[in-house]
């Protein structure tokens, strides 16, 4: 297992524990413009991303990436799930080059944002489900700040790209 696989399977379980406790503020968030599901639906791609790093060996990072994009895909298949997986499924197309850790997932960001925006329609800005992925992405000019919020309170800092 590589350093950026191993800290990246903890990540997505972080993030996967998170969305599940904040499901109802998703729900409710989503309420206001939406049908109010945007929890329940990362409630399920929670799982699924969940399931699919107990079923997925130790090797790439992109394949770990790849197996929890179509398990999304699969198992959440809103269009928030649709973006969400193709999030993740770019950015395991991604052959990232050496680089420090926070280089490396700045470029996988980057990759997902593109993919959601191209497939969604959305913009930066835009308020949309990018805007998380665009916040964690800028927020890493500061490696403390990045570490600290993106990977401690990934809801939060998306929750917070709303205000």
């Amino acid at each position: 297992m590589t350093v950026e696989d191993g800290a990246l399977r903890a990540t997505l379980r972080h993030v996967a524990q998170d969305l599940r406790a904040h499901a109802d503020v998703l729900n409710e968030l989503d309420g206001t413009a939406g049908d109010g599901d945007l929890g329940v639906t990362m409630n399920l791609a929670a799982e699924a991303v969940t399931q699919a790093l107990d079923e997925t060996p130790d090797g790439s990072t992109e394949e770990l990436l790849r197996s929890c994009g179509a398990a999304v895909a699969r198992h959440a298949p809103s269009t928030s799930g649709t973006l969400v997986a193709t999030g993740l499924l770019r950015s395991a197309a991604v052959q990232a080059p050496d680089g420090t850790p926070a280089q490396i997932v700045s470029i996988r960001l980057a990759s997902a944002v593109a993919g959601i925006q191209e497939r969604g329609g959305a913009e930066v800005g835009s308020r949309t489900i990018e805007s998380g992925p665009s916040s964690c992405r800028r927020s890493r000019s500061s490696t403390r700040y990045f570490a600290a919020r993106s990977f401690t309170d990934p809801v939060g800092l998306y929750i917070s790209s709303f205000a």
